[in-house]
């Protein structure tokens, strides 16, 4: 999955931290939410994988900032103050033409910093859920040791400013936040706008890679790529690239972690088989009800012509 957005207002920048009671009360508004399904067709119920990293959370700082050139481990607070400083910090120059000889000027970006969210591979998520039962310190080190490696390869990704990372570990699948400032460490230009393609694609990317295709998938992907190469964006959209990323360096990691993916691969089919069989017996009784309703319509025309005879 990946998730973008402006952090343009306090609130939405508290979300980005786990520890912060505004992302608490985000997560209980969701929970709260979703609580409450409507289903128009009975449907099966699916039994979904049970993941708990609260264990990882309590062995680890979740929330990380740069300090030359490298990334340090920072409180909520500290974090949050950091990402405050660089929101106000919305001034860069710019080049101008003046009377045709170059120039610059003092300009303004009106939301500088933004994040994008990339989360673990379910198969990787499941890999370190086996982890955390038997040694939530190990899983802690491996996650601090990823963070850090992301790091390293999120700006060239993106082209913007890392401002801060912050892990979320509250959820049944891991993920990161990176904090980006489109203004440069030496605020002469602004990065170019990120060229994504959405939580959707990034998921059927990551099922193709582990040797799932379905068609109909495949075709709207495909022309998605396709759409952004003629928006005249070069390589991959960055949310694609940075999943990759992250399954690259999970790959490096994690020994054994292609297992993970193949259990996963067989679950996602053998699910996704039942859900069109069931849809299938589904639709055959609406039509048999169907039938039986236009048979019962049928007798009382039936008989009144019988009558007239």
């Amino acid at each position: 999955m990946s998730v973008y957005g402006k952090l343009d207002t306090a609130r939405k920048t508290e979300h980005v931290i786990e520890r912060l009671p505004g992302h608490a009360a985000d997560k209980a508004a969701g929970e709260e939410r979703r609580a409450e399904q409507w289903l128009l067709l009975p449907a099966p119920a699916v039994e979904k994988t049970h993941r708990d990293f609260s264990a990882v959370a309590s062995q680890m700082q979740l929330d990380y900032v740069p300090v030359g050139k490298e990334l340090r481990s920072v409180s909520p607070a500290e974090c949050l103050r950091h990402i405050n400083n660089e929101r106000r910090n919305t001034s860069y120059t710019g080049t101008k033409l003046r009377d045709g000889v170059p120039g610059t000027s003092k300009r303004r970006c009106k939301n500088p910093v933004n994040v994008i969210t990339g989360t673990l591979s379910p198969g990787a998520a499941d890999y370190l859920a086996v982890g955390v039962r038997q040694n939530p310190a190990k899983v802690a080190q491996i996650v601090d040791e990823l963070v850090r490696k992301l790091w390293a390869e999120i700006e060239a990704i993106t082209g913007a400013r890392v401002v801060a990372v912050t892990v979320h570990l509250d959820t049944d699948t891991p993920h990161f936040n990176f904090v980006l400032s489109r203004i440069t460490a030496d605020q002469l230009t602004v990065a170019d706008g990120f060229g994504l393609m959405g939580p959707w694609s990034v998921a059927v990317d990551r099922q193709r890679r582990i040797g799932i295709f379905w068609p109909a998938h495949d075709r709207k992907f495909v022309a998605g790529l396709k759409k952004h190469a003629t928006r005249g964006r070069k390589g991959l959209p960055a949310d694609i690239q940075i999943a990759r990323m992250i399954d690259a360096q999970c790959a490096a990691l994690l020994p054994g972690l292609s297992h993970f993916d193949a259990a996963y691969a067989a679950d996602l089919v053998a699910r996704r088989t039942d859900t069109i069989e069931n849809q299938r017996r589904i639709l055959r009784k609406a039509l048999a009800l169907l039938e039986d309703a236009q048979r019962i319509e049928e007798q009382p025309q039936q008989q009144m012509k019988g009558l007239t005879k």
